[in-house]
């Protein structure tokens, strides 16, 4: 994916869209189904295994943070949270320069956070704290999260299976897929393979959470050899830097700024003048703002 095709999909997203749909990893899905509508009219995708096989880097997290998260005081914790949100970025910067490793700017997201579930009450607050951002928006999530259990390894990956699988991994191959008429199969699916992946334990799934989505890796092992299977898992996402492109980053504090405009009210407005100087200081870029430019988008072409 170069600079040229990042920028015209994204200037063109609603294009794909019968309405809004927000995750980024869609554009890369786009490319994808494009390329390979060139060749063929049928794929196989891997729609499922991240939910019923543990791929999702989520899991260790979750199952990292738990054990420090509870392990330690709630006080302390709310301090620390304290501390470090008012610490400056260019004082984190000089931080983990001290590291012997080199961060990317999806480190300093991933860091960002860290800091929100420190002061998490409960294993469920922080799995949604972990997947969403509750302070950010101010209208009711179409989804009950009342109604799930969400205190264990196993509650969460069925809430994945039931609500993150079809409301977002299948309608976004779906919506990628069917603008080129490309019929798509999702073999990880088959009712033999996911009551077979259920009857087995979070730890059998990730050699105790050393590892991710261990039984396919086996497998495909076996198949293509172990080279390929080498690569650190990143998600099926956009490389971050794509999105401090000046063009790209024009476009969408442009449609951010218009949104805000007649729909202040609808966000919190510290945290979102926040995320935008942030992202003006090329230093990170808050996932909230393209949801924003995502609805601003598809908003506009309805009414045109």
């Amino acid at each position: 994916m170069d600079n040229n095709n990042f920028y015209e999909i994204v200037k063109n997203i609603s294009k794909y869209l019968d309405e809004p749909f927000a995750d980024s990893s869609l554009i890369p899905t786009i490319l994808l189904c494009r390329e390979s509508k060139k060749y063929v009219d049928v794929v196989l995708t891997g729609d499922g295994s991240d939910e019923y096989f543990f791929g999702y880097n989520r899991y260790k997290f979750f199952n990292k943070i738990n054990k420090i998260t509870f392990n330690t005081n709630i006080y302390i914790r709310k301090l620390l949270k304290f501390i470090l949100i008012k610490m400056s970025f260019n004082l984190i910067k000089i931080f983990f320069k001290l590291l012997p490793f080199q961060l990317t700017k999806r480190d300093y997201e991933n860091f960002y956070k860290f800091i929100e579930v420190l002061d998490a009450n409960s294993e469920k607050e922080l799995f949604l704290k972990i997947i969403s951002d509750n302070n950010f928006f101010k209208f009711n999530n179409k989804i009950n999260f009342a109604e799930y259990k969400l205190d264990t390894i196993r509650d969460i990956s069925k809430f994945d299976q039931n609500i993150y699988l079809s409301e977002n991994g299948m309608t976004k191959i779906d919506r990628a897929s069917m603008y080129f008429s490309l019929e798509t199969r999702s073999p990880f699916l088959s009712k033999n393979i996911t009551l077979f992946a259920n009857n087995l334990s979070p730890e059998q799934h990730t050699n105790n959470f050393k590892d991710l989505k261990v039984i396919p890796k086996i497998l495909f092992q076996k198949l293509i050899g172990k080279y390929f299977l080498q690569k650190h898992k990143t998600g099926f996402s956009i490389p971050p830097d794509l999105f401090f492109n000046k063009n790209i980053r024009d476009i969408i504090l442009l449609k951010c700024e218009n949104f805000i405009l007649k729909n202040g009210d609808m966000v919190n407005k510290k945290l979102f003048n926040k995320y935008v100087k942030l992202y003006i200081n090329n230093e990170t870029f808050n996932v909230n703002l393209w949801k924003i430019y995502i609805y601003q988008c598809w908003l506009e072409r309805e009414k045109s």
